[in-house]
């Protein structure tokens, strides 16, 4: 689920969910982030089977980067809901690279490749729901790899919310 689209062909230009992602991303606009997070808040509280997520978790980063804004909205929607953010708990390993351009088909073995790391501290999630959050969804394939993840832990439900969905889901599909 996204809250929007990231493009109005219509008035062919970005939305302004988009603009606000981007902003937040690439700026690491205070404001921007603010905004983000307010939104998926109320959504998340306009629907119930999000709101009775257990836990919230940001896809994860990696360690070689710093700022990493999946990991910023979930921390303050956790905030906003009351609810325990388990985004810490969880890393890609260090040569894990940018799939944005990567073929569909090559994404699950780059992320496979990176390979998530676990803390052994992380919260019991035995027989628990968790909210995985991401900035942008395109394929789907990190949010299905994150969940894959978090099965083995216990999670019975998983649901995933994004800022904005893309147009198209195989924008990067060479096989099209």
């Amino acid at each position: 689920m996204a809250l929007g689209l990231n493009y109005d062909f219509e008035k062919k230009c970005k939305t302004e969910l988009s603009t606000l992602e981007e902003c937040a991303k690439h700026n690491q606009d205070r404001d921007a982030i603010d905004s983000l997070c307010k939104k998926l808040t109320t959504q998340i509280k306009q629907f119930p089977p999000l709101l009775s997520a257990d836990f919230i978790c940001g896809v994860p980063g990696t360690r070689a980067k710093p700022f990493h804004l999946p990991n910023q909205l979930a921390q303050k929607v956790a905030k906003n809901l009351g609810k325990a953010d388990v985004t810490p708990y969880l890393m890609f390993g260090d040569r894990k690279p940018s799939i944005k351009d990567t073929e569909l088909s090559n994404k699950w073995d780059i992320l496979k490749d990176a390979g998530i790391e676990i803390d052994a501290k992380m919260p019991l999630l035995r027989d628990k729901t968790v909210l995985l959050i991401d900035d942008k969804y395109q394929s789907g394939t990190t949010l299905q790899f994150v969940a894959s993840k978090l099965q083995p832990c216990g999670v019975t439900k998983i649901f995933g919310l994004c800022v904005v969905k893309t147009m198209r889901d195989d924008d990067n599909d060479q096989n099209k």
